[in-house]
């Protein structure tokens, strides 16, 4: 395989010389063209008007910076009818117009530094020849240029520069794969901006955030929308979830050891006085925020006390994370493997990192002596049931989730839905949507009749859900990698910085 060859391009120049000196190499290059197009008319000329040298950067030998001396000329373009009189030699793909360094030197440094961050570039550059600080490298950033063509289909989804606080929008091209834009914001007015700069898009494919339909259908009327399917299953899995945690639910009787395990579910007198506080000041018009000052509760307990039919109840909690804890798969090993000494179990764990006492693994592996082999697994709690998709439990599982579901009939047709919703999706059966969207709307479940209330609004969206095969997914795994970028900067992520990080990878 030949080298790079030393001269940025052969075609363009031949090396007179070469002058080492004290700290950088020098390279004199001369021109070979003999004639030259003017850039106005493209006329080509060989009529020499006058020379001058130009100093820039070049690629580094082994360490040692290097600077080229190009030794360029000026030309009269002869053509009658050009404007022009007198024209620069130009350098196409080495040398841009008044550039202080070639176009190799400036795409290494680019690399580097969009591998890394503008500090840590200048370091290692410093240390392989380059001639660059961090303000120049980031300045070179933002000069980047990038032509990527308007997708087909395309994938809108938002993240956080600031959680909570700032967020930005991510757009990707859904059928090349790659991200095509980024901007601060999401609301609807830049997004319906970029859209009407960008008319060719046909399929826009987005989760269930009001903004980015809005401005498709202001911007874009003609384009297909099609709703994301992972959000269309958590809105119904959000309904089941507020509509278990609710009330409290009816369970079935246990007999046996189970019955003398369950503990019985109490609300306090203080909990009891506080959620009519909270009622009552709601019925005389206070809002969440203002009965969240008054009573000195943070606002979503309030919202859930008045979400709740009754008191919100809850068993008894599990224990705490204890210092054990961590060392949990590494005790029962030891334990399977014969190792029954509550002592010589501590002082591995102690060359292990554990901080704890004797007393908590003694603790610990008390209840494995009664029991052969590893010890038991717990059961899974109640909400993990109800929650879960059907087909994925197991048979102990369902027994006791068909037990609860009997138990409570509310709670049945809120499991009942749910399940439908996903088996339809899955088999993309739009005809059965809109018998889903009646019994939602008839089920007497008010979280489910919001859901049903929504998906009416974006019917149209939905529907095509079930019938392509464009999603989001591809813009959440991109939010990711545009995180990890953003991490990367060291507070030097502002918008305009982060975009030209993503979208440097995917040119050419």
């Amino acid at each position: 395989m030949p080298s790079e060859p030393i001269c940025p391009d052969p075609h363009l120049w031949h090396i007179s010389c070469i002058v080492p000196q004290s700290d950088r190499i020098i390279l004199c290059l001369q021109p070979l063209r003999n004639s030259v197009g003017c850039p106005l008319c493209g006329s080509p000329s060989s009529r020499i008007h006058s020379r001058y040298y130009r100093k820039v950067w070049d690629l580094p030998w082994a360490g040692w910076p290097v600077a080229l001396l190009v030794r360029a000329r000026k030309f009269f373009c002869d053509a009658p009818e050009c404007p022009r009189r007198i024209f620069t030699e130009s350098f196409p793909n080495a040398l841009a117009p008044y550039a202080r360094r070639s176009e190799r030197a400036k795409a290494a440094l680019l690399e580097l530094v969009h591998a890394s961050n503008g500090e840590m570039a200048a370091r290692v550059a410093r240390l392989l020849g380059f001639v660059a600080s961090p303000d120049t490298l980031i300045r070179l950033q933002r000069e980047e240029s990038f032509a990527l063509p308007t997708p087909r289909v395309l994938g809108v989804d938002e993240f956080a520069l600031r959680r909570g606080r700032t967020y930005a929008t991510l757009l990707v091209d859904l059928e090349r794969h790659r991200p095509v834009d980024l901007f601060e914001g999401r609301d609807a007015a830049p997004f319906t901006r970029w859209l009407q700069d960008h008319p060719q898009v046909e399929v826009l494919a987005r989760d269930r955030a009001w903004a980015y339909a809005l401005a498709g259908r202001i911007a874009l009327p003609q384009a297909r929308q099609v709703s994301d399917r992972f959000h269309l299953v958590y809105n119904v899995g959000k309904a089941l979830k507020e509509l278990f945690h609710s009330r409290r639910w009816q369970l079935p009787e246990r007999s046996g050891p189970e019955a003398a395990k369950a503990k019985e579910r109490k609300s306090t007198p203080a909990k009891q006085a506080r959620w009519e506080a909270v009622r009552q000041r709601k019925n005389t018009g206070a809002s969440v925020s203002a009965i969240a000052r008054e009573l000195g509760m943070n606002r979503q307990t309030v919202s859930k006390y008045l979400a709740a039919d009754q008191v919100p109840l809850h068993g008894v909690r599990p224990p705490g994370p204890s210092k054990v804890r961590p060392y949990l798969s590494y005790l029962r090993g030891r334990w399977i493997e014969g190792q029954h000494s509550a002592r010589q179990l501590y002082h591995e764990l102690v060359q292990r990192g554990y901080l704890g006492t004797e007393r908590q693994i003694r603790k610990a592996v008390h209840p494995w002596r009664s029991i052969p082999g590893p010890p038991p697994k717990r059961a899974p709690p109640l909400h993990w049931l109800v929650l879960r998709p059907y087909q994925d439990l197991s048979g102990s599982e369902l027994e006791r989730l068909d037990w609860i579901l009997q138990a409570n009939p509310v709670l049945n047709r809120g499991h009942r839905l749910k399940e439908e919703f996903q088996r339809i999706l899955r088999q993309h059966d739009v005809a059965a949507l809109d018998d889903w969207l009646g019994a939602a709307a008839g089920s007497g479940i008010s979280q489910f009749q919001t859901v049903a209330r929504g998906m009416r609004k974006d019917y149209v969206a939905i529907q095509a859900a079930f019938t392509t095969p464009w999603s989001t997914a591809q813009c959440e795994g991109q939010n990711c990698r545009v995180k990890l970028i953003k991490r990367l900067g060291y507070g030097r992520a502002k918008t305009d910085l982060l975009r030209q990080r993503v979208l440097h990878r995917l040119v050419g």
